[in-house]
C-alpha cells in the first residue's frame, strides 16, 4: 500500500458538509496549468484518477495499491 497526499485538496474541494461527494472540482483553466504542462496524456489521466480517489473519500490522503490504480486507470 502506498500513501499519496493531494496538496491543496481542501482549498479546491472544500465540501465538509458532504461525506462522500459524487463529484470534484477541476478548474476550467487546467489545460493551461504550468504545473501540468510537461505531463503526457497518461500522466494527466492518472492525475484525474487520483483526484477521483481523493473525492471518493473526501480526503487529501489516498491509501491505495499501485497495481489497483494501474488496473483501473489503464496505465502501467
Amino acid at each position: 500500500m502506498d500513501t499519496i497526499r493531494i496538496l491543496n485538496w481542501k482549498n479546491y474541494n472544500p465540501r465538509k458538509d458532504v461525506e462522500k461527494p459524487s463529484w470534484f472540482r477541476l478548474e476550467n483553466t487546467i489545460m493551461f496549468d504550468r504545473k501540468l504542462f510537461r505531463l503526457d496524456g497518461d500522466e494527466k489521466w492518472l492525475w484525474v484518477c487520483l483526484l477521483s480517489f481523493a473525492s471518493q473519500n473526501n480526503s487529501d490522503i489516498i491509501d491505495l495499491d499501485l497495481d489497483y490504480i494501474s488496473a483501473h486507470s489503464g496505465i502501467s
